[in-house]
């Protein structure tokens, strides 16, 4: 049972990532290569790579408005 937990996780993350790439903007595509390429730098150092910070993740963590119109 785990084992399918797993497999519909992949998928549901992988259908995420396709329509999300499908669908970004050139500045999102920019600060994805952006972040794509920090990753690169930093994988022969774990401790540092757990320690990057990603503009977008913490724009996604801040508290959202809800405006009523």
């Amino acid at each position: 049972m785990i084992d399918e937990l797993y497999f519909m996780r992949q998928e549901l993350e992988g259908t995420a990532a396709w329509l999300a790439a499908r669908n970004a903007s050139m500045a999102e595509v920019r600060l994805m290569r952006l972040i794509v390429d920090e990753e690169a730098e930093l994988l022969d150092s774990p401790s540092l790579l757990g320690r990057l910070t990603i503009p977008c993740i913490r724009q996604s963590r801040a508290p959202r408005r809800t405006v009523i119109l």
